[in-house]
């Protein structure tokens, strides 16, 4: 029992990484620029990161701001843009607990990662599906992810990152038993981040070691990674560390049946708590304090100590059942409006498709107007033609049946002409035939 109490406590400080808060100050200071005039471009990197620094406690909003990336994305019309909106998306969805929505989108971002060659999209994508599978218990198949992302950020010498992903990948291999390759990652991940000088990946890597000493019932290194990981904390001034690891510390005295070491480890360990201001901390040193002055009989001590850890447990239970009947509320609230934007969609695809077939019958009626439009232009022009003609051809016939009557006029002229001379000749005969008698 008490080597599982260590084990789990070893195992809340050994999760995997989070990428640092930022305070509320830097979240106003960016919704300001959102009112200031600036690019499409300028607009859509200061939505990405107040989506990124809501999406550890605001999920709802880190979704808003996800949505406005990716309708910018369309305006850009760059990759990369359209790669992080879709990115933002995925986070937005996983943090929402919607993981097969959230791979589809991981999976969207790098393929257009993958096409425009962005190493730094690529390795927290592969990062991010890893942790997905995790969460879906399928520790082998987010291994896999964590080598990808681990290999990506190396080749972008980023050390820091490849020691996470590593201290991931040990985490996996010891869910799935495999001791030698949880220490080996483990133990990389201690490399690099000596190598980058990164104290407190430094002070993680001695815990996770810790751990897997502990759970290998090896307690003399696991204390020795242990104190390595205290002094570590100390040096950066981490309070909830430092409590933490003295909560460990006590932890494991008390497995080598050391109450007094283990009391005194305890008593450091609620002075950090304090000074960390760090109420679920006491929670645990009052409860650790209690089953250990129970251990030494001091019953009235356990007794006042159990106390206050009941007292502080019932109020940060009631908290947290507020938190998530807040978080229900508004994944509630989420899901309902996903409903209506999808029958939005559906609704407007409809009147797409209404306005596509109402489109299709008036480019139908304008091709049949102008058909008409044509042929009655071709029987106009072809009627002024042919009345053209015709009156071409009437005023050809006038000038004809004119030419026609002065040729007439001027034969029936010559006739007379012609008889008159006929007429005269005869009276000469006859004149002469008198003469002759």
């Amino acid at each position: 029992m008490k080597m599982k109490r260590i084990a789990t406590l070893f195992f809340l400080f050994c999760t995997t990484f989070l990428y640092s808060q930022v305070g509320s100050a830097k979240i106003d200071s960016l919704i300001k620029l959102t009112a200031l005039k600036q690019s499409d471009t300028g607009l859509f990197t200061v939505y990405f990161k107040l989506m990124e620094l809501h999406t550890d406690f605001n999920n709802i909003k880190a979704m808003e701001y996800a949505r406005k990336t990716d309708s910018l994305s369309k305006l850009i019309n760059q990759k990369e843009q359209f790669a992080k909106a879709k990115y933002a998306l995925a986070i937005s969805y996983y943090k929402l607990d919607d993981y097969n929505t959230g791979l589809n989108y991981f999976f969207e971002a790098l393929s257009l990662a993958d096409e425009i060659e962005n190493k730094y999209i690529q390795h927290r994508i592969y990062n991010n599906i890893g942790n997905i599978y995790i969460l879906m218990n399928q520790p082998q198949v987010s291994i896999d992810y964590f080598l990808k992302a681990a290999k990506v950020a190396r080749d972008l010498d980023d050390k820091t990152a490849a020691a996470k992903y590593y201290v991931n990948i040990g985490t996996n291999y010891k869910r799935l038993g495999k001791k030698d390759l949880a220490s080996e990652f483990y133990y990389k991940a201690l490399k690099m981040f000596s190598d980058t000088k990164n104290k407190r990946g430094i002070m993680q890597a001695y815990i996770n070691i810790a751990t897997f000493y502990v759970n290998d019932s090896n307690l003399i290194d696991a204390e020795k990674y242990t104190i390595s990981a205290l002094k570590t904390a100390m040096e950066i001034k981490d309070n909830h560390s430092i409590s933490l690891i003295y909560d460990n510390l006590g932890a494991l005295a008390e497995i080598n049946k050391r109450p007094l070491k283990a009391i005194a480890f305890n008593d450091s360990a609620y002075i950090y708590a304090l000074k960390a201001n760090s109420i679920r901390r006491l929670v645990n040193v009052y409860k650790n304090k209690s089953m250990l002055f129970a251990q030494v009989k001091k019953f009235e001590l356990a007794f006042e100590f159990f106390s206050k850890y009941a007292h502080i447990a019932d109020s940060l239970e009631t908290a947290d059942n507020q938190q998530r009947v807040s978080n229900a509320e508004q994944k509630y609230e989420f899901s309902q409006k996903e409903k209506e934007i999808e029958i939005l969609k559906k609704d407007n695809e409809i009147s797409d498709l209404q306005n596509s077939k109402n489109k299709f019958w008036i480019i139908i009626l304008l091709l049949m107007v102008t058909l008409v439009g044509v042929i009655s232009v071709m029987f106009f022009s072809r009627y002024r033609k042919k009345s053209k003609d015709n009156l071409l051809l009437i005023r050809q016939k006038e000038i004809i049946e004119e030419k026609q009557k002065e040729i007439l006029d001027s034969i029936h002229y010559a006739k007379r002409i012609q008889d008159s001379l006929l007429t005269s000749e005869k009276y000469m005969l006859k004149e002469l035939k008198k003469l002759k008698k």
